[in-house]
C-alpha cells in the first residue's frame, strides 16, 4: 500500500482545501482518501493504524493526524494530589503507551510533529469530574483537577518525545453534566500547563439540515461552549461529525456530500484555533460508514466547489431523527467500542485524482493551513 500511495503523492501532495477530515477505523482500501490529503485524519491504532499514519504523512506532509492511545487502566479512581496524578501519567506513558506507539518508532521528526495523540479512554468512569459541584471551587482539588494534572503531564511527555500534543476525549454535553464541566477541566489544564492541549466535540447531526440555526445545539453545539468558556476558545478544537441513525439512512451520496459542502462553508466563520472536522468514519461497517462513497468523498476533498457525482451509497432519504448512538469504549466514533472494519477497492480514482490541477487544491488559501506551521 505504501508504494502505491507514494506514487500518488508525487502528483497530489497538497493539503485538501476543505476543513473536512476523516476518522479511519480501517486501514484497508484507503488509497483514494489518503491521496486526497484530508486536512486531518483520526486513526485507530489497531489494524495497521500506525502504518496508515506513516503512509498518510509521507503522502500529505502538511496534514495532521490524531492517533489513539490505549485505554487508561484506572482501577480505583480517587482525586488525591497533583503529584499522584503526574506519577500515574508517567507510569502510563512508560508502561501502557509504548506498545501502541511502537509502529511509529520509525517516523521522522517532521512526521511525529504532525501527530496528535488522543488521550486514553477511561476518564468518564472517574467519579465526579463531570458532576461534582465541588469541582467548580478553585480551592478544592477534585476529580477534574486530577484528570487535568494527569493529562498535562501526559502532554508534556508526548511533546518531549516529538509528538504534537494531546487531544482530550470527545465531549458533548449530557443532561447529567454539571454546567461548565468542560470549562472546569480546561481551566484546570490551564493551571497545570501552558501547552495548547486540544479538545474534541462530538457533533451528531439529527437530520442533515443545511441550516446553522436548525442544528445550533447539535452539529454546532461547540459554539456555545466556546462562547461561554474562555479556555474552550483558547484551546485547539477538533469537531468529530456523525449523523444520528447514519447518513446512509437519511440521504443519497450526492445529498450527503452536498451537506458536507454546507458544513465546510459554515465553519469558515469559526475562530481559530480549529483543527478541522473529522467525519465519522471510514471502515465503521455501519450506516455512518463512508467507505461506499470513497470515490465521491475523495473528489469532494480535492475540489469542494464541484457538484458531487451520482451513485454510491444508498438511496436514503429523510425520516424522524433517531436517538444518537451510545458511546462506550474507544473515543474514535459514535460506536466507540466497535472493532469491526471493512475495505473497499483501493485504486479506482487515484488516476482521476492525479489529473486534477493542483490549483484546485491550493486556490482557496484557507487560514486552516497555518495550523501545522504554528505547531511546535
Amino acid at each position: 500500500m505504501i508504494a502505491a500511495l507514494a506514487l500518488a503523492a508525487t502528483t497530489l501532495a497538497a493539503i485538501s482545501p476543505t476543513d473536512v477530515g476523516i476518522v479511519f477505523r480501517s486501514s484497508a482500501g484507503t488509497a483514494q482518501l489518503v491521496a486526497a490529503c484530508p486536512r486531518i485524519a483520526v486513526v485507530d491504532a489497531s489494524s495497521g493504524g500506525a502504518e496508515l499514519v506513516r503512509t498518510f504523512l509521507a503522502s500529505c506532509p502538511t496534514s495532521q493526524v490524531v492517533f489513539q492511545l490505549p485505554v487508561f487502566p484506572l482501577q480505583t479512581p480517587r482525586a488525591s494530589s497533583e503529584v499522584d496524578a503526574r506519577v500515574q501519567a508517567t507510569t502510563y506513558w512508560t508502561v501502557f503507551a509504548p506498545p501502541t506507539l511502537t509502529g511509529l518508532a520509525l517516523a521522522t521528526s517532521a512526521e511525529r510533529a504532525a501527530v496528535w495523540l488522543a488521550a486514553p479512554p477511561g476518564f468518564d468512569a472517574f467519579p465526579s469530574w463531570r458532576t461534582d459541584a465541588s469541582c467548580a471551587a478553585s480551592a478544592v482539588f477534585c476529580a477534574a483537577d486530577y484528570v487535568a494534572a494527569f493529562l498535562a503531564e501526559l502532554d508534556r511527555r508526548a511533546r518531549a518525545d516529538g509528538f504534537r500534543g494531546i487531544v482530550l476525549e470527545p465531549f458533548s454535553p449530557q443532561p447529567s453534566d454539571r454546567p461548565g464541566a468542560l470549562c472546569t477541566l480546561l481551566a484546570a489544564l490551564d493551571r497545570f500547563t501552558a501547552s495548547d492541549v486540544a479538545w474534541t466535540y462530538d457533533a451528531v447531526s439529527p437530520g442533515l439540515a443545511q441550516s446553522a440555526a436548525a442544528e445550533d445545539t447539535t452539529t454546532f453545539g461547540y459554539r456555545a461552549l466556546r462562547t461561554s468558556c474562555a479556555s474552550a476558545r483558547a484551546h485547539p478544537l477538533l469537531v468529530r461529525v456523525s449523523v444520528a441513525g447514519g447518513w446512509q439512512s437519511r440521504a443519497s451520496a450526492t445529498g450527503f456530500i452536498d451537506w458536507l459542502r454546507f458544513l465546510d462553508r459554515e465553519v469558515d466563520a469559526d475562530a481559530e484555533p480549529f483543527l478541522g472536522l473529522a467525519l465519522y468514519g471510514y471502515g465503521t461497517d455501519d450506516a455512518n460508514d463512508v467507505a461506499p462513497i470513497a470515490s465521491q468523498l475523495a473528489a469532494f476533498l480535492v475540489n469542494p466547489s464541484a457538484p458531487p457525482s451520482g451513485g454510491g451509497g444508498t438511496g436514503g432519504g429523510s425520516g424522524p431523527p433517531s436517538t444518537p448512538p451510545t458511546e462506550p469504549g474507544s473515543n474514535l466514533g459514535p460506536d466507540r467500542g466497535s472493532t469491526v472494519g471493512c475495505s473497499t477497492a483501493g485504486g479506482g480514482t487515484l488516476a482521476l485524482l492525479a489529473l486534477v490541477p493542483l490549483t484546485l487544491v491550493t486556490g482557496r488559501g484557507r487560514r486552516r493551513a497555518t495550523s501545522t506551521s504554528a505547531s511546535g
